[in-house]
């Protein structure tokens, strides 16, 4: 009895903790095509059927719906080919037919141009999401399978509410892609509006296009929501596939910390206001652009110091002149570009100094008499960009191991910059200790220590 008693108190605590959503898709093992229908279409302007057809998401080497089928006979590609209907919806989409094997039946394979979805456009309570790649993390409590983990991660941006949802074998896909590369289904989510009511796809254009950047500011690499499936009170609606802008499986850096909270919701709103306001939106796409491809190492070290550069430059200009602002356009042009990059730094509660932990960097800044890390940062990547004999002097005096150090010390600026105009007080993992555990690596952004 009470045995009995604790396992029905146990279920009824259970049942208190929400459920996570769970991937209806997956990559398993990371890679592996995604079969997305079987069956017969239809091609035109030829109208040939492709019998035992097969459509399937390949995701390397570039990611893409496939298509595959055969059509008695022989079969004119260029004429009868140009699009295919979409199954389960009607709608005609381009397509792109890349091999055709002759015999009594013509084997066709190829490629969609553009999303396809399947199913009808009706309107939804939800839309549910994939997300590959991205970051372990301990969030707020859901349960999956008659087990608890603390996987999800809540936010909302105006009317829209947003949850992602960690995987429950997360660790085993993570290690599948560090031996692999490539993509895996790490975590899924929901997207619905506040009020409850139903929506159309194209109304959530706008949020799924933010999601993208402030999920790839978040892990370092593009990463964002993939595979949306529009949820009905029956289950799925309709499914759309297209070419993300995603990138394979790369360990990089970044701030993201372990352990997330409501501070998160706060980078996010910020990012949200940011995101809306028709004077920020593009700057802050060409921020997380410039900001991952250089962490990316877009052009080895020296190409991508050259997009920190820029980007702590734009940051610069955007705080500075058009969103305080303490300066005119005309007074800026005249500072140099490591005063800008100091004067935003020291407005937004950077420190500027050059971290005895990045060895190389440190005694380059010392040996030079460089005044601090802005124009440490200003003059390699010069040197980099004009090539007369002094700057190259000083290029050949700066080691590889120095590059490196400057251009991680050019993005530890760039992505402060970033959380800082978007107000965010949490902690972050810096980029500036290495060898150590992310818990030694986590600290409280210096501008929040200044807080009353």
């Amino acid at each position: 009895m009470v045995r009995k008693k604790a396992l029905t108190s146990i279920q009824r605590e259970m049942r208190k903790v929400p459920e996570g959503t769970a991937a209806l898709y997956s990559i398993a093992p990371p890679n592996r095509p995604t079969p997305v229908f079987r069956g017969h279409l239809l091609a035109k302007p030829g109208g040939v059927r492709l019998n035992r057809a097969r459509l399937d998401y390949q995701w390397l080497p570039d990611g893409g719906l496939r298509f595959a089928g055969t059509v008695k006979g022989s079969v004119d590609v260029d004429q009868d080919f140009s699009h295919i209907r979409a199954p389960q919806n009607g709608a005609w989409v381009e397509a792109f037919v890349a091999h055709a094997g002759l015999g009594k039946s013509t084997r066709v394979e190829g490629v969609f141009q553009n999303c396809v979805r399947l199913g009808p456009n009706r309107p939804v309570r939800a839309v549910l999401f994939h997300v590959p790649n991205f970051h372990e993390y301990v969030g707020d409590p859901i349960r999956t399978d008659r087990t608890f983990h603390r996987g999800r991660l809540a936010l909302r941006a105006g009317e829209w509410i947003v949850t992602i949802d960690q995987s429950s074998n997360h660790r085993s896909i993570r290690k599948a892609l560090q031996v692999h590369g490539g993509y895996g289904i790490t975590h899924a989510g929901l997207i619905t509006r506040v009020d409850g009511a139903r929506f159309r796809i194209a109304q959530v254009s706008e949020i799924w296009s933010m999601l993208l950047f402030f999920f790839t500011f978040c892990r370092g690499n593009w990463c964002g929501p993939i595979i949306p499936v529009g949820m009905g009170n029956r289950g799925p609606v309709w499914t759309e596939w297209c070419r993300w802008r995603i990138r394979p499986w790369k360990g990089v850096r970044s701030w993201f910390p372990l352990i997330v909270g409501q501070e998160i919701q706060k980078a996010f709103d910020g990012f949200h206001t940011l995101w809306g306001d028709q004077l920020w939106n593009e700057p802050l796409r060409e921020l997380v652009n410039w900001y991952v491809e250089a962490n990316l190492n877009a052009g080895a070290a020296e190409g991508a110091l050259v997009l920190a550069h820029s980007g702590l430059d734009l940051l610069s200009w955007m705080r500075l002149v058009v969103q305080k602002p303490t300066h005119s356009a005309k007074d800026f042009e005249v500072f140099t570009a490591d005063e800008r990059i100091r004067l935003v730094l020291t407005d937004l509660g950077i420190p500027g100094d050059v971290s005895a932990s990045l060895t190389y960097a440190h005694a380059l800044a010392t040996s030079e008499k460089l005044k601090d890390g802005p124009e440490l940062i200003n003059r390699l990547r010069n040197a980099i960009v004009h090539p007369t004999p002094a700057k190259r002097a000083f290029l050949a005096r700066t080691p590889p191991p120095c590059r490196i150090d400057v251009l991680q010390l050019a993005l530890h600026y760039l992505e402060l910059g970033i959380l800082a105009i978007c107000g965010y007080q949490g902690d972050y993992i810096t980029r500036l200790m290495t060898g150590v555990w992310r818990s030694e690596a986590t600290l409280k952004v210096p501008w929040a220590k200044a807080l009353p």
